[in-house]
């Protein structure tokens, strides 16, 4: 009889063990055996018969699943393995294991004999699926206007930054996936791209990271983006214009999506749609020529690179550097070159001498050169034995061809000048001589009669 029951027994504590799907296990706070959670939830374990009750206690390792061999390595996902102790019969008590998960799979590892690696007689639980799996919860995500969003404005811009919007994620990283925008006219809107402003002043400045961009968009295009969003961070939104675009440009951002991080799924900020406000572009070449020598003063002779700059949507046009006045009928051209979006340069050798030289650009077409912006003079120094010339400038109302003075010139003229003083000093000095003369000749005389 009493052996029946002692089989019966080990049947029924067999088949209690038999029942739980690893050894350890975790569960739930109330014990239930769990094996799917939420980065929310706390994870607590169980276990039987652990280690062969080689001893009191037992390290316990999380590790990211994966299929183990005897003499792997172990290193806890939480940094450090946890000790628990074991009840007389070698058994895991319900213990809490992990009170804030991160996302992932999971396995436990019973280190029996503490040497920080698997060995193939200790207790694994995951050894062919993972022990545990733990959800992110989806974060959310939040839009608004920035608190420098750009201003209504007009004028012949080839880009404009139009809108500064501030996005901030909640719960999870968020990876931006893309911006959904409406766009009230798209004619002439070569490129749309979206930049993260850096230091919030709702501009995109030199250096700040593109991190979207579409070019030729429709009237609603879909703005791919590529960046992590961890937090609070401002972007800026900038149209490029070619250089037909006229009229009034504004755009609705209708929507933002992204990936969660941690929960994998697809996360959809709210507070949209967000409206920007409206840009009016000019049509034709605007902006005031503005005219650059490098090197600026330049050896006789020596080959100088003129840039021109300080125009916008003048691509195409000829400007150019001439010896005489814009309007002159008599020109005489330097060197030209054809301006691209960031103006262009050319060269020409330098004269013997300083010279004022013209720009010149017909920005509206008009056959002159004589409207606001299409002239400029700017002065071209040269050198002249390792010294720049003195304020000697020619221009092109000079009529005559002679040289300024130069120093060796002006030190001769200085040299001849203190000469010529110095005999006109003697000179005086030898007629006030002269002229005391006969006076101390005739005091002689009249000194000896009276003797």
């Amino acid at each position: 009889m009493k052996k029946g029951v002692l089989i019966f027994i080990t049947v029924l504590f067999a088949g209690f063990v038999l029942a739980q799907s690893t050894n350890p296990w975790t569960t739930d706070a109330s014990g239930n055996e769990k094996s799917n959670f939420i980065t929310t939830e706390k994870i607590y374990i169980k276990g039987l018969s652990i280690c062969n009750a080689v001893s009191s206690s037992v390290e316990i390792f999380i590790a990211s699943h994966k299929f183990w061999k005897s003499g792997d390595a172990l290193a806890d996902i939480r940094g450090k393995a946890q000790e628990i102790k074991t009840d007389a019969s070698s058994n895991i008590p319900l213990t809490l294991l992990w009170s804030n998960p991160d996302a992932g799979s999971y396995d436990i590892i019973a280190d029996c004999n503490s040497n920080g690696k698997y060995d193939s007689l200790e207790n694994i639980a995951g050894l062919m699926n993972p022990v545990f799996i733990v959800k992110g919860l989806a974060g959310k995500g939040t839009a608004k206007l920035g608190s420098n969003n750009p201003g209504a404005s007009s004028g012949a811009f080839s880009n404009v930054d139009v809108m500064q919007i501030n996005l901030k994620s909640e719960g999870e990283s968020i990876m931006l996936n893309n911006i959904g925008l409406s766009l009230t006219n798209n004619l002439g809107i070569e490129k749309a791209g979206v930049y993260i402003d850096e230091n919030g002043n709702g501009k995109r400045d030199s250096g700040e990271f593109e991190t979207g961009s579409l070019a030729s968009p429709g009237k609603e295009p879909l703005l791919n983006l590529n960046y992590s969003l961890n937090g609070e961070k401002n972007f800026v939104i900038t149209l490029y214009f070619s250089s037909s675009a006229s009229g009034n440009y504004s755009l609705i951002v209708n929507s933002i999506s992204g990936t969660g991080k941690n929960s994998n799924e697809v996360i959809k900020f709210s507070s949209v749609p967000l409206k920007s406000n409206v840009k009016t572009i000019e049509s034709g070449c605007i902006g005031n020529l503005a005219l650059a020598f490098s090197p600026n003063p330049a050896d006789s002779g020596a080959s100088v690179s003129a840039k021109f700059s300080g125009l916008s949507k003048c691509s195409g046009k000829s400007a150019r550097v001439q010896m005489t006045p814009c309007s002159s009928n008599n020109t005489k051209i330097a060197c030209s070159c054809i301006l691209g979006d960031s103006g262009c340069d050319c060269k020409f050798k330098a004269e013997s001498f300083s010279y004022i030289y013209y720009g010149c650009i017909d920005k509206n077409n008009d056959k002159d050169m004589a409207d606001a912006g299409e002239t400029i003079l700017t002065q071209l120094a040269i050198n002249k034995d390792n010294s720049v010339t003195g304020d000697a400038v020619k221009d092109e109302t000079e009529t005559s061809n002679s040289n300024p003075i130069n120093m060796n010139t002006l030190m001769i003229i200085i040299g001849v000048s203190v000469f010529t003083l110095l005999l006109v000093v003697i000179l005086i000095f030898l007629i006030i001589i002269a002229s005391r003369l006969p006076k101390a000749k005739k005091k002689n005389k009249e000194e000896s009669v009276e003797g």
